[in-house]
């Protein structure tokens, strides 16, 4: 070419776009054998790739860490109810990291290394918001542009399913769950309620005496907590009814004469009038004498039991002379005793001019 002429020469540095920067030189030659003067050159100076940040301990359930009022939100580990955090880079790279604890006055903390990592414990407190700023150098690399993110660290409460008489699967009385501080707790699914003989399950409350109950959209945990189940009365509660008769020597037997089976709602007490509906009123010879309740209402296990007690009714039998005498006596003979007890007749009426037959009707024995 001319010597005015310019040429565009493209090479291949063999570096990719983004890595580190290297140097090489340029001497041309042409066919003459002429050799231009040495060109010293490098490739661009690139900033290191974009840090790697992870959680090693707790876990975040919220926030995107862009400012102090979106922080990401962690929840503490358990073991060291803080968390962790983790920045690497690739290898000859350097992390420098800045950690500040916005509560305290204390000079933020400092890391070079790679990786860097660093605990944003809560030292007793149930929350902290940590900011961190990091950048990255490195031979070869311009420094990275300083990033910043905001954590807020929650301590971990512990929530107490109380089963409040009632038991979970396996015979236990309560069940835990860790819920991050002023976090919503959740309920526990229905197939995991407890269950309690003669009730069926309510809802959660904030005391054992339910009187209060707990919202799982809006109550927030602020601290360790329990939680009540709450019961209510089941229908269908088995309970017995026993009617017992007297026997002839005035005692009662301890085996019932009819025993009946029902049902109604736990707890529930009997009034008289419903007593009163359950007497019988069909057992001839006998009226109502007592009765004895082992619990005045219906308990829940079933085992409520009514017992009714029927005395034998005093029985008048009269015989009528029709015009004869026993003794001279020519009144009515009328001797009592209990129903079904054997009747003792008189002696037999006489009367002039007749022999006596028999008493009519023939009288039980």
């Amino acid at each position: 070419p001319a010597a005015s002429e310019k040429w565009i020469l493209y090479y291949d540095t063999g570096v990719e776009t983004g890595d580190r920067t290297r140097a090489y030189t340029v001497n041309l030659k042409d066919d003459k054998g002429l050799v231009s003067n040495t060109l010293d050159a490098k490739t661009s100076l690139n900033e290191p790739p974009a840090e790697n940040v992870s959680i090693t301990k707790g876990e975040q359930v919220a926030g995107t860490g862009t400012s102090n009022t979106d922080p990401i939100i962690l929840k503490g580990d358990t073991s060291t109810l803080g968390s962790e955090i983790q920045i690497q880079n690739i290898a000859g790279t350097i992390v420098h990291c800045t950690v500040t604890d916005t509560s305290s006055t204390a000079a933020p903390a400092q890391y070079d290394a790679n990786p860097v990592t660093f605990e944003l414990g809560l030292n007793d407190a149930n929350e902290k918001l940590y900011k961190v700023e990091y950048h990255t150098t490195g031979d070869g690399f311009k420094p990275s542009a300083v990033k910043t993110k905001y954590y807020r660290v929650l301590k971990q409460h512990t929530v107490t399913f109380d089963a409040n008489g009632g038991t979970y699967t396996g015979g236990t009385t309560t069940r835990t769950a860790l819920v991050p501080h002023t976090m919503t707790a959740t309920a526990p699914a229905s197939t995991d309620n407890p269950t309690r003989t003669g009730y069926t399950f309510g809802s959660w409350y904030k005391e054992a005496a339910c009187t209060t109950q707990w919202n799982f959209a809006t109550d927030t945990v602020n601290d360790d907590t329990t939680l009540y189940a709450q019961w209510n009365p089941a229908s269908g509660t088995e309970y017995k009814v026993k009617h017992y008769q007297e026997n002839l020597d005035g005692t009662y037997p301890s085996t019932p004469t009819d025993i009946e089976s029902r049902t109604g709602q736990t707890d529930h007490t009997f009034t008289a009038a419903e007593i009163n509906g359950m007497k019988k009123t069909t057992y001839q010879g006998f009226e109502f004498d007592k009765q004895e309740l082992n619990h005045p209402s219906i308990k829940a296990d079933g085992t409520t039991i009514i017992k009714l007690f029927y005395k034998r009714k005093t029985v008048t039998v009269t015989f009528k002379l029709d015009g004869g005498n026993i003794g001279g006596n020519t009144g009515d003979v009328t001797p009592t005793g209990k129903y079904g007890t054997p009747l003792a007749k008189p002696a037999d009426p006489t009367k002039p001019g007749y022999t006596f037959s028999d008493w009519q009707p023939t009288p039980p024995a």
